[in-house]
This record gives structure tokens, C-alpha cells and sequence, in this order.
């Protein structure tokens, strides 16, 4: 039974170590998750938040850092969500990912983060009750839809 246990443990990879860090520049945080060896991960960046879900275990220590100081940047945490380890850089204010890449030896994941200060989009107005029909009025013609709003969501896999 002793040696089941062992060989099970010995079969799960062991965790991915990842190393945070960030800096403030003029105009844009950076965020660098720094791992040990090259790792599978999903990207997905929201004004609130940036989200990198890795298809490894990973351990982030600590599991949480504030970041007190940085206009953007509020806190980064790592949680296990299923089988999927999750690195989710929290924002101060409204934030896009302005560019991002990925850099070897060692691997890293980089990500430019800027103030996102485009105002909500506003609720498209009803448009006005039809006329009384009129047996002699040309038909109404339909006004053209207002264009969608760019998604905010982003999603970027890459498999290294």
C-alpha cells in the first residue's frame, strides 16, 4: 500500500515554480511570471483583471502580493481552480493588455499593461413608437444598427 502511494506521488509532475515580479514605467506596469521550464497557459484580460491559466500545477510564493505602490497593478494571487492553476493579476483602475510576448532561457511570459480610459459604452437609446398607419404613408424605412462594441475580453494560447 505504502509503495501504491509512493509511485502515485513520484507519477504527478511536480509543480511548476513561478517567479512574479513587476515595475512601473511611464505609461504602462509590466508584469513578467517567470517559470522554471516552459509551461501551456491561457491568457484571458478583462478591465479588472488579468487572468493566466496554466495546464500545470504551479506554485506562486507568496500565494498573494500586493502591490501598494503601483498606479495600475493591485495585487497578483495564484489559486487551483480543478486541475488548472490560475495567476490573476488584479487592477487598481480600467486596465488592457497593450503588448505582451514571451521570452527563453528562462521562460517568460511578459505583459505591458496600460490605463484603459475608452468610456462605457452607452446603452443604445429605444428608438421612437411607429407612426399611426396611414393608408396613403410610404412604408417606414428601418435605420441601420449602431456598430458592435469591440469585446474587451482577450484570449491569447500559445503553446510553447
Amino acid at each position: 500500500m505504502l509503495c501504491a502511494a509512493l509511485l502515485a506521488a513520484l507519477a504527478l509532475p511536480a509543480a511548476i515554480a513561478i517567479d512574479f515580479r513587476s515595475s512601473d514605467h511611464e505609461g504602462y506596469t509590466r508584469v513578467v511570471f517567470q517559470g522554471e521550464r516552459p509551461f501551456r497557459y491561457e491568457v484571458q484580460a478583462r478591465p479588472d483583471r488579468l487572468e493566466v491559466s496554466l495546464n500545470d500545477r504551479a506554485s506562486l510564493l507568496p500565494r498573494a502580493q500586493a502591490f501598494p505602490n503601483s498606479p495600475l497593478l493591485e495585487r497578483v494571487t495564484c489559486e487551483q481552480r480543478g486541475g488548472v492553476s490560475v495567476l490573476t493579476g488584479h487592477f487598481r483602475r480600467a486596465a488592457a493588455v497593450g503588448k505582451s510576448f514571451v521570452l527563453q532561457n528562462p521562460f517568460r511570459l511578459v505583459f505591458d499593461l496600460v490605463r484603459d480610459d475608452r468610456p462605457p459604452a452607452k446603452p443604445a437609446a429605444e428608438p421612437p413608437p411607429p407612426p399611426a398607419a396611414q393608408d396613403s404613408a410610404p412604408p417606414a424605412q428601418e435605420e441601420p444598427l449602431p456598430a458592435p462594441r469591440p469585446r474587451l475580453i482577450e484570449t491569447i494560447c500559445i503553446d510553447p
